[in-house]
């Protein structure tokens, strides 16, 4: 069923493009949405260049700074380093790498005093995903302390 519903997620990315490509102001949090659902789908399937490149298409669309929910970061930036780390291509992670400390100068800034206390308490979700049976979930586990176990 999965490539069933990447062809549907496809599908309705192409509708949304030209919708954003005429009017971005009203349809950009819905051609992210979309670009952000087909990356984590083909995360999924382990289709990890398509993955990655959807992912980066959202990093570079998504207006963080309207956000003041880190956790779609968060989320999101663990599953596009997961991409990345399988296509074994050092130069992508350093690029992934400035759009984290990007944002979370962004966070830092719309959430102040709490900023730590967030991330921690958020880091502390994936805590389920180190105990899994499935390899992939631990390596997101694995991803986010290395990344987020700082603060």
């Amino acid at each position: 069923q999965l490539p069933q519903a990447i062809a549907l997620e496809e599908e309705s990315l192409k509708i949304r493009k030209e919708l954003y490509t005429e009017n971005p102001s009203v349809w950009a949090e819905d051609y992210t949405i979309s670009l952000n659902n087909l990356a984590n789908s083909y995360l999924k399937s382990k289709q990890f260049k398509k993955s990655f490149r959807y992912f980066e298409e959202y990093f570079k669309l998504y207006d963080f700074s309207q956000q003041e929910d880190i956790t779609r970061f968060i989320y999101s930036y663990v599953k596009w380093y997961q991409a990345g780390m399988h296509l074994n291509d050092d130069k992508l992670l350093q690029n992934i790498s400035s759009h984290q400390q990007r944002i979370e100068k962004i966070y830092q800034k719309i959430l102040g005093d709490t900023y730590e206390a967030t991330v921690s308490e958020i880091v502390e979700l994936y805590n389920d995903l180190g105990k899994s049976d499935d390899p992939f979930d631990r390596e997101k586990y694995d991803i986010v302390r290395k990344l987020f176990r700082r603060i």
